[in-house]
């Protein structure tokens, strides 16, 4: 379910891009408005990876021992200080963050704040550079 929430948020944003998309031209016409939308934003989109432990009580096996789980997700840096939007469930009782960006460096992470209901969390990286933010 929150997976498709993901989804459909993309799109939308996509679709909003692709209507500021005609305001910036492009030398090839026959570049289509998504294609230059996804070219505008894909630097300012981060990956990323957390890690979390299970405990005994959460796994069906009444025996297993706690382990360590990785999961992964995205963001989009909406400030250049390090502001990066994401899903709360990313970021959901997670023991560490790390946030890698499309230049290839990669950062440690910190949750600034977030609303389980609508599924939202803003977390902070700290930058060497102001970075790239996603074009409004």
């Amino acid at each position: 379910m929150t997976q498709r929430k993901f989804v459909k948020g993309l799109c939308a944003t996509l679709a909003l891009l692709c209507l500021c998309a005609p305001a910036f031209p492009s030398d090839n016409p026959r570049e289509t408005p998504l294609v230059r939308a996804v070219k505008r934003a894909k630097s300012c989109v981060v990956n990323i990876h957390s890690e979390k432990t299970t405990h005994r009580d959460d796994t069906l096996f009444p025996n297993a021992r706690d382990r360590k789980v990785s999961g992964m997700g995205t963001g989009i840096i909406i400030d250049e200080r390090g502001y990066i939007v994401t899903n709360y469930h990313v970021i959901a009782k997670v023991d560490s963050l790390r946030a890698s960006l499309s230049d290839g460096g990669t950062y440690d992470a910190r949750v600034i704040a977030y609303d389980r209901q609508h599924d939202l969390a803003i977390i902070k990286i700290d930058p060497a550079a102001p970075l790239k933010v996603m074009p409004m």
